[in-house]
């Protein structure tokens, strides 16, 4: 904004204008990140690095669950149903494609939609983040094709009620408190001091989460945060989770980021299909590819959670925490959307699934 007013404080030609926006905005950037100028190499490392990441020239751990994803097709399914809703999503489809091709102001917002979405679309990285810019753009479609299509009132009322209700849900998940402080006072209040608990590594935080009036208990815990996620390459980690197995009293899983993106257990609703074993989903003659691919490339993490989920590794699931948008009615739940199917950054970082596992 800064550089825009700048460029126009003197009636110029193009060339000059240019010129200023340039400059102008260059200064700011200056202004509000001075270090990326005075710690140039590592600016520019770290660019670099980022770059790699986000065309895929660097597989991160993090970035494990966009291998083989197709573009569009992935944000289609697993990025705008979730951060906008189907209906909004569909409404913004319809605007995008029926609306008129003949009205210029339509063409400029579909051309202000494509050209950033194409090109972030295809990256390796297409973390939700990525199309946070598109959304405003299809809100706008959205309203410009309710005021343009020809139904009567009362069904354009229905549509945008129902239109809102994701929107709606989704308050649910800032109006109770967080999943990961659930988690911990469940787990104060039912597992005993001195437990030995097997939890899992690169979580936003791991639980149960320290607190002023629990942290004697808290300190007491004896929590291993294992790396799974080299567990197929690392003999001396298989050897530390076969130990730490027979040692563990709990077995914590803070989130799906390890299972689903390394094992062939897609994300359910209940907990009875979660734990459905690799054994019995191989007999399905429509078992994809990649499926396969990760058994393949992961047999050990996936014989690992096979067992968890399975009961066959000598645990039994007794708590689940999630916090899935939802709308209650009376004390009662009347519309609620299970969203850990979603690209991984929408729930892992704020709203996970938490399932506690406790020795048989």
């Amino acid at each position: 904004m800064v550089a825009i007013v700048f460029s126009n404080t003197l009636k110029t030609n193009k060339l000059t204008g240019l010129i200023k926006f340039v400059f102008g905005g260059f200064i700011v950037a200056v202004i509000f990140s001075p270090y990326n100028l005075l710690d140039l190499p590592n600016f520019l490392r770290s660019m670099g690095y980022e770059s790699d990441v986000a065309l895929g020239r660097y597989v991160a751990f993090y970035t494990r669950q966009f291998i083989d994803t197709v573009p569009v097709i992935f944000q289609s399914m697993k990025i705008f149903p979730y951060a906008l809703g189907w209906p909004i999503f569909l409404l913004g489809l319809g605007g995008l494609f029926i609306l008129s091709w003949k009205n210029r102001g339509y063409n400029l917002l579909r051309f202000a939609l494509l050209i950033y979405f194409i090109p972030n679309a295809f990256v390796f990285a297409k973390w939700t983040r990525f199309m946070a810019p598109v959304m405003p753009i299809l809100l706008l479609f959205v309203v410009l094709f309710l005021l343009e299509i020809k139904v009567i009132k009362i069904i354009k009322i229905i549509i945008i009620i129902v239109s809102i209700l994701p929107g709606l849900a989704y308050l649910s998940i800032y109006q109770n408190p967080d999943v990961r402080f659930q988690a911990s006072e469940w787990i104060y209040q039912n597992i005993p001091v001195g437990s030995k608990i097997l939890s899992e590594t690169a979580n936003v935080v791991d639980i149960p989460l320290a607190s002023y009036y629990s942290y004697n208990r808290y300190k007491n815990y004896k929590v291993l945060s294992f790396d799974f996620y080299n567990l197929d390459e690392s003999l001396a980690l298989q050897y530390d989770l076969q130990k730490a197995i027979e040692e563990a009293d709990y077995i914590f899983v803070p989130s799906r980021r390890i299972w689903a993106n390394h094992t062939c257990i897609q994300n359910q609703k209940s907990k009875i299909s979660l734990r459905r074993s690799f054994s019995e989903a191989s007999k399905n003659q429509k078992l994809n590819e990649k499926c396969k691919k990760l058994e393949q490339k992961y047999p050990i993490l996936n014989q690992y959670y096979d067992d968890l989920f399975s009961g066959k590794l000598g645990f039994k699931l007794v708590k689940e925490f999630e916090s899935y948008p939802k709308i209650d009615l009376f004390s009662k739940t009347i519309y609620k959307i299970p969203d850990e199917a979603a690209e991984e950054t929408w729930s892992v970082f704020d709203h996970p699934v938490i399932r506690i596992y406790k020795k048989m």
